[in-house]
């Protein structure tokens, strides 16, 4: 009889042992699957942000464009854009400027910040 017993209850313990270790897999595999929907719907809007972003910048003229995207996209100074362009600082400057108040009227008119805001907040567990 103390064998049967002894029998019955090291089943018994392997048999919650294993549970335990199946239900830490599944918890796991949940943050994971988490972690990637995440990363997922970030790298969406991101990438919509971008094609956006692109849409109002082809709307600026040649010069304040090129001046944005030198800035922005390639980190240059306005020191460097000017002797690049062969420009003033001030007129790189003066360029910069008005593409950002172009760029960010075309962003409020449009509402993606607002949008971002609430995606962000979601994303947070702010919403």
């Amino acid at each position: 009889m103390p064998y049967l017993y002894t029998i019955t209850r090291t089943l018994a313990l392997n048999a919650l042992r294993d549970l335990a270790t199946l239900q830490r897999a599944i918890d796991a595999l949940w943050t994971d699957m988490e972690k990637v929907i995440n990363e997922t719907e970030e790298s969406l809007l991101l990438s919509d942000l971008r094609q956006f972003t692109e849409s109002a910048l082809v709307q600026l003229p040649p010069q304040q464009q090129l001046i944005f995207r030198m800035s922005r996209y390639q980190g240059l100074s306005y020191d460097e854009i000017a002797e690049q362009l062969h420009l003033s600082r001030n007129t790189v400057k003066n360029h910069l400027i008005a593409a950002l108040k172009t760029l960010r009227t075309h962003f409020n008119q449009s509402d993606v910040a607002y949008f971002i805001l609430i995606s962000v907040g979601i994303g947070c567990g702010v919403g």
